[in-house]
């Protein structure tokens, strides 16, 4: 038993020892805790430089171009297409909605003024500006909100074709809290009266 404990003895002061002289268990010198930075700073750059591995180049300028060409591209279609919708009148017809029943037919104007509704004209709706978004496939939308002296408000969304031949959408009118929703789909176009 005495053997024992000495032989623990040995090897905790062993320990203690290495710990002491900043030694390892079973490894190198240890780097002392009061290292100052300075010393710290002249062994990093004493360390080896790691190459470091290159990254392609990857050129913006080359890319830049492409984008903005079909920027361009882009807002001149739009340009060309508001060109084609203004100064136009569209011969719709509206179905309620909520009975599916048709209602009066009316004109969509497009003109230096604006968007407006004929039969909306009527009744305080006043021309307003839209806007025009053009899709991927060619296709255009449109939409528009119009105030009315009463309170009321109309939001009017459209579709044209490529072709710039046909047009749907819908609208709702809203006035005192109630909603009534609207279909609409052209039935003839026609250059807007001078």
């Amino acid at each position: 038993m005495k053997k024992v404990i000495g032989v623990v003895l040995v090897i905790m002061t062993i320990f203690v020892f290495s710990l002491q002289e900043g030694y390892a268990f079973f490894g190198n010198k240890k780097k002392a805790a009061d290292t100052t930075e300075e010393e710290t700073i002249q062994e990093v750059s004493k360390a080896p430089e790691k190459e470091v591995e290159k990254q392609p180049e990857v050129k913006v300028e080359e890319k830049a171009p492409a984008i903005d060409k079909k920027i361009v591209q882009m807002k001149a279609m739009k340009k060309k297409k508001r060109a084609q919708l203004n100064n136009t009148m569209w011969d719709i017809e509206v179905i309620d909605l909520s009975s599916k029943t048709k209602q009066k037919a009316d004109v969509l104007v497009f003109g230096k003024d604006g968007f407006y509704s004929e039969n909306k004209s009527a009744i305080d709706f006043a021309a307003t500006n839209y806007t025009l978004n053009l899709q991927d496939d060619g296709s255009v939308t449109w939409e528009t909100m119009q105030s009315g002296k009463d309170g009321a408000v109309l939001f009017w969304k459209g579709e044209l074709d490529k072709k710039m031949t046909s047009m749907r959408g819908i609208f709702s009118h809203q006035v005192a809290g109630k909603t009534e929703n609207y279909s609409f789909n052209s039935t003839g176009k026609r250059p807007l009266r001078k």
